[in-house]
């Protein structure tokens, strides 16, 4: 593959030319030089497994300038205005699962700052405020953050990130969902996050689980030249990093100081439309998706930074 650092600005992402770096040498998590390789794709993208920590990654990766472009094309539709989905609206899947999310995190820790880096339009910061948490947002999408910023009174960055001067030990959570597979540095990110939160803070993190029960299988199928397009569920045109529940919280552990809180698989939502039989069933669903994370394709890992939580006495001052 080309390693020509450059991309073609054009109206929608599928048009951008895909430019990359040249391989790594070292796994970007724990800086190991054991690394193999896993798996391709049908474009010929390669993934590479960690043989230290197990990490899996592409490799080689785009360049910064090319996931630039990416994602400042990603998602517009030509129209100056931000979709913003109702936070009364349980029925919409994702509303439902954002506000599942935030439910579970108060399990844990009482309201107090919270976070959320890849906010995109808001809605788990809506839901959060509404819920007595004083929210913050942060997305790479300049665009999608000025029309977000014109519709909401709560502060909400773009730009770079390490760049903010956000303050230390002062966030009780930060939330990141469906992000972690996508920067090129995720093991600066968790730096960041460790040193921002306050003792006793939770980070909350959704990814997809490459180890899956589903995942696996398309991977088997794959090397075995049964799939018509290997590799597809990488999703390799924009996700970068490959995780599993075990994998993840071990790295978090060792490489980043941090408690293991809760691991499980992300449940199905949407109890409230469906009759007592399907409840029932859906129930005993999530009870095994939950406990054994194996079997869904996406995955909740929330952890704490050490110490005496401080939200509480905070909100009260």
């Amino acid at each position: 593959m080309s390693t020509d650092a450059y991309c073609s600005r054009t109206e929608s992402t599928a048009d951008l030319t895909p430019a990359y770096d040249e391989p790594l040498r070292q796994c970007p998590m724990c800086g190991s030089s054991e690394i193999k390789n896993y798996d391709h794709d049908y474009t010929g993208r390669q993934v590479d497994r960690c043989q230290s920590c197990r990490l899996m990654f592409m490799n080689p990766q785009y360049t910064a300038d090319y996931l630039d472009c990416y994602y400042a094309n990603y998602g517009q539709c030509g129209e100056d205005v931000l979709a913003i989905p109702d936070p009364d609206d349980l029925s919409e899947r994702r509303v439902a699962a954002k506000a599942d999310a935030i439910e579970q995190l108060e399990r844990y820790t009482t309201p107090g700052r919270l976070l959320s880096i890849g906010c995109y339009d808001g809605i788990e910061l809506l839901l959060a405020e509404r819920r007595g948490w004083q929210v913050e947002g942060y997305d790479v999408d300049a665009t999608t953050m000025r029309m977000l910023r014109e519709q909401v009174d709560f502060p909400i960055y773009t730009g770079d990130f390490f760049g903010l001067g956000l303050p230390a030990d002062q966030y009780d959570c930060v939330f990141m969902d469906q992000v972690l597979e996508h920067p090129k540095n995720p093991q600066e990110y968790l730096r960041e996050v460790y040193r921002i939160l306050a003792p006793g803070g939770l980070l909350h993190i959704g990814c997809p689980n490459i180890k899956s029960i589903s995942s696996r299988l398309k991977t088997l199928l794959g090397k075995l030249g049964l799939k018509r397009r290997r590799g597809k569920h990488y999703d390799m045109f924009h996700h970068l990093f490959f995780y599993d529940p075990r994998t993840l919280a071990e790295i978090m552990e060792s490489h980043y100081g941090y408690e293991i809180v809760v691991i499980e698989g992300d449940p199905v939502i949407g109890l409230k439309s469906m009759t007592l039989e399907e409840s029932w069933r859906t129930r005993l669903s999530n009870w095994i998706r939950r406990k054994y994370p194996i079997c869904e394709s996406s995955f909740r890992l929330v952890v704490r930074k050490p110490g005496e939580a401080v939200c509480a006495r905070r909100m009260a001052a």
